[in-house]
């Protein structure tokens, strides 16, 4: 593996390495990744920053990790991070879950799992400035382009209602479109 539990020098990610997202910007390859120290499927899910120069080799950034819950005003964990780098604005963007976490019953089984979409912008990928609150309140892996000036598409899982089961939105995914790339308008249907 080129990044692993087992292969990583870093304490914040002993237990979990999972959620990469990569782009290639300014000759280099950057890779936003998801790690734990404690366990699977907890409320300590943290952001990491590395580097590459041919996608193989990676340098995790040194103060890893660069964002944890303490710097989300409206959540706990963070989860499926996507970032592009948007030209027209000379920034880097970042959609994001995030929510009050996850609520176990006495036997460990999920009751609750709140997710909803984030959002953060940096000028160098590694500082996160995140937006006050919540863009959308039911979200699962955002995965966004940008068309045009004032044109985004998204695809993200989403329950079909606020009155749905929470995992639904592990089953429904949807198309949104923005102007801005914080306001989303959602389709009527899954696609």
């Amino acid at each position: 593996p080129i990044l692993s539990t087992y292969t990583t020098k870093e304490s914040w990610c002993k237990v979990v390495v999972y959620s990469p997202h990569v782009i290639f910007h300014d000759g280099r390859f950057r890779m936003w990744y998801l790690g734990t120290s404690v366990e699977s499927r907890t409320n300590d899910i943290v952001l990491g920053y590395a580097e590459s120069d041919d996608g193989l080799e990676w340098k995790p950034f040194r103060s890893n990790p660069i964002l944890t819950a303490d710097d989300i005003p409206w959540g706990r964990p963070l989860q499926t991070p996507f970032v592009l780098y948007d030209t027209d604005d000379s920034i880097y963007k970042m959609w994001f879950v995030s929510g009050k976490g996850v609520k176990r019953d006495d036997q460990g089984k999920v009751l609750e799992n709140d997710q909803r979409l984030g959002y953060a912008v940096s000028s160098d990928g590694i500082h996160w400035n995140v937006h006050p609150k919540p863009l959308y309140p039911s979200a699962r892996s955002p995965s966004v382009i940008k068309e045009g000036p004032k044109k985004y598409r998204m695809w993200m899982g989403s329950s079909p209602s606020p009155q749905h089961a929470w995992n639904e939105l592990y089953k429904h995914i949807y198309e949104f479109t923005s102007p801005d790339g914080i306001r989303w308008t959602r389709g009527e249907k899954p696609v």
